[in-house]
């Protein structure tokens, strides 16, 4: 019993080291918001989801009719023309979930308007019926339609994001993602810097007081 709660302890202890080591003083700050680590988390904000493992590493099937529910089909402006992995143009059109359609779409919006699109040089993906990386568990963010990846070379996986100046950084885009409720995975524990996912639900109140930063155009 005691050898057990010590490699917990042990096990916690390194977990904390790694997700508090020194980051570049210019490195993005977290958020006042946490992200989802679970599946109920994610079931309550955006819509319960039933599923059974399916063919390929980590993909799943969904059986109970979630993705008729919640998934449709966006245009977002900003991202047409963009590369993705197998370096065609994007249409614009992506799969994302209903219930942060609105504030997706806000978001960038917002990165046009600051002059920020020229920092997104590639599209890795949104939507994608599947678990977390390496996990038995735990279901993606990209499984709800909640999350996408951006500039995935420079900032690939378990890696240190791309500092600011260096090519594909997206520093100067995080803060305006956290205004809109995505966190950055370049807080995770494992380094996921082309990765940001919507943690919450914004209010109306909230959405207001942005459209007043922002002057989202009507559409939106």
């Amino acid at each position: 019993m005691f050898d057990r709660l010590f490699v917990i302890c042990m096990a916690i202890s390194l977990l904390s080291a790694c997700c508090s080591k020194p980051k570049d003083k210019e490195y993005p700050q977290k958020p006042s918001f946490d992200n989802l680590v679970s599946n109920s988390d994610r079931d309550e904000l955006f819509g319960e989801m039933e599923y059974e493992p399916w063919f390929g590493k980590g993909k799943i099937k969904i059986t109970n009719g979630w993705d008729a529910n919640y998934l449709v089909k966006a245009y977002i402006p900003q991202l047409k023309g963009i590369l993705d992995y197998n370096n065609n143009e994007h249409s614009g059109f992506t799969r994302l979930n209903k219930k942060v359609e609105r504030q997706y779409k806000m978001l960038w919006h917002a990165w046009e308007k600051q002059g920020l699109l020229d920092q997104i040089h590639s599209w890795g993906g949104g939507y994608a019926a599947r678990k977390v990386t390496g996990s038995y568990i735990f279901l993606s963010n990209h499984a709800y339609g909640t999350a996408f990846d951006i500039n995935t070379r420079e900032n690939s996986f378990n890696r240190e994001p791309a500092k600011r100046g260096e090519e594909g950084s997206v520093y100067d885009l995080v803060s305006i993602a956290h205004e809109h409720g995505f966190y950055w995975g370049g807080h995770f524990c494992t380094l996921d810097g082309m990765h940001f996912e919507a943690s919450l639900i914004l209010s109306d109140d909230e959405i207001s007081k942005l459209n007043t930063k922002y002057g989202y155009n009507k559409n939106i």
